[in-house]
């Protein structure tokens, strides 16, 4: 009587692990899509086509930018760059299918090597961020944004920038960066000290020669929506077009949240029975 009480309470211990594990599993697969980070080298122009990267009004007589078997920013041929000017329609070269749609409620991040090639511009503006693609002006759009209208050869700015869905911006500090730096990055943390009633989003970007950080911050409207289907270079929409003296640069070796696939999902579930089944053993449990 003894050993079947003892059996039962073995069972009902697994059973319990068997729902926390299958629990975690699933949470993981629909929670994952803030810290899953997608990779792009550019090698080749099919791999990056094949990968989701395509263009949109990115290629005319001044501005002509997206893939180029270049070597500007990480010294291997092959990289996502070119010209840009302002427009008077959005363009774009990006990865237009990370498998789903973020937020501004999602942990989001992206990264890479990158090399300014001229920044003696009158005056051009892009995006190096999260996107909606389809609107026509600037809404839905999260990472860093290069605003440059000098005609230095030396340096270029840039902020830290989020457009919300209502055409409501945030947007930091305007930063001088010297055109040495050979790497980008931003971070977006929706609720940086895990109090989401009082604190707001904070949005970091930043550029790196390796020495020196120059970093650009801004807090975050929590309340005002935003959502991102793309990510990549994006020209900014200001009604009309500089002609002459296009901003030229390249990215490579990037990293930036998306969404897994199903399939990578259906592991995580997967990974979740394993485990479950091994603490099983670890309780001695035996049918």
């Amino acid at each position: 009587m003894h050993r079947d009480s003892e059996r039962t309470k073995t069972r009902i211990r697994a059973g319990v692990l068997t729902l926390i594990c299958i629990a975690m599993a699933l949470g993981a697969a629909t929670t994952i899509a803030g810290t899953f980070q997608d990779s792009q080298d550019f090698a080749t122009l099919s791999q990056a086509t094949s990968a989701g990267f395509t263009g949109l009004n990115n290629q005319s007589s001044i501005q002509n930018y997206g893939f180029s078997n270049t070597n500007n920013a990480s010294g291997v041929a092959g990289e996502a760059g070119g010209s840009f000017r302002m427009e008077a329609s959005r363009t774009y070269y990006a990865d237009t299918t990370l498998n789903g749609t973020l937020t501004n409620a999602d942990n989001l991040s992206a990264g890479g090597a990158f090399k300014m090639t001229n920044s003696a511009s009158s005056a051009s503006q892009l995006f190096i961020a999260h996107f909606d693609p389809t609107p026509a002006t600037n809404q839905n759009i999260l990472g860093l944004r290069i605003v440059d209208n000098n005609s230095n050869a030396a340096n270029f700015r840039f902020q830290a920038f989020l457009s919300y869905s209502n055409g409501g911006t945030d947007s930091g500090a305007i930063v001088v960066v010297p055109n040495t730096v050979t790497s980008f990055s931003y971070v977006f943390d929706p609720d940086p000290d895990n109090n989401p009633i009082t604190t707001p989003g904070l949005l970091t970007a930043s550029f790196t020669d390796g020495v020196t950080t120059y970093t650009s911050s801004t807090s975050t409207t929590a309340a005002l929506p935003a959502s991102f289907s793309a990510w990549g270079l994006r020209t900014d929409v200001l009604g009309g077009f500089e002609s002459a003296n296009p901003l030229t640069l390249f990215i490579d070796d990037v990293n930036y949240t998306s969404i897994p696939e199903p399939a990578t999902a259906g592991l995580i579930v997967l990974a979740g029975w394993s485990l479950s089944s091994r603490l099983f053993r670890g309780f001695g449990y035996r049918r």
